[in-house]
């Protein structure tokens, strides 16, 4: 990943960009609701990844009341994927995870997306599948481990809020 990649809170002036990136991605994400990016966005649950301030990759997410942190949407602008940007997204929404407590990180895919390489290559595990409205759904799942009990243990965390 270039060391120029910042990871951070979306404001509403990000709300164009990250739109923009939902849009052109439509196919393998879906349509993403501008009213629901702004209610996220003021909510504090979605992350941009920024390069010489410009947005090129975002994670939708939403902290459920339990223990569960769902994932709707991750999406990088084509000509910045296979450099880490989706890891970083991941790797801080992880360890926002981490320091709220959470045990789940889930997602549904479609089933013919390249994305299920990735999270599978990132240590989620397939825990189900169902139908969607245009096609079959993968279910993916992550434990967190919790980030004192990890860092006690000797482990680290690849990103710092």
């Amino acid at each position: 990943m270039s060391e120029r990649i910042i990871i951070r809170k979306a404001t509403l002036k990000d709300l164009e960009a990250v739109k923009r990136i939902a849009d052109v991605n439509r196919a393998s994400i879906g349509f993403v609701l501008r009213a629901a990016l702004i209610r996220n966005i003021e909510r504090g649950w979605l992350l941009v990844a920024e390069e010489d301030e410009m947005v090129v990759g975002f994670a939708n997410y939403r902290h459920r009341r339990d223990d569960q942190t769902t994932l709707y949407e991750i999406c990088v602008a084509e000509e910045h994927r296979g450099n880490g940007v989706g890891r970083a997204l991941l790797d801080r929404l992880i360890t926002e995870c981490q320091q709220m407590g959470k045990r789940y990180l889930r997602l549904k895919c479609p089933a013919d997306n390249e994305a299920n390489a990735f999270y599978s290559k990132l240590g989620f595990e397939q825990v189900g599948r169902e139908r969607g409205k245009r096609r079959e759904l993968i279910i993916w799942e992550k434990i967190i481990t919790n980030l004192e009990k990890d860092l006690a243990r000797g482990g680290s965390t690849l990103c710092v809020l």
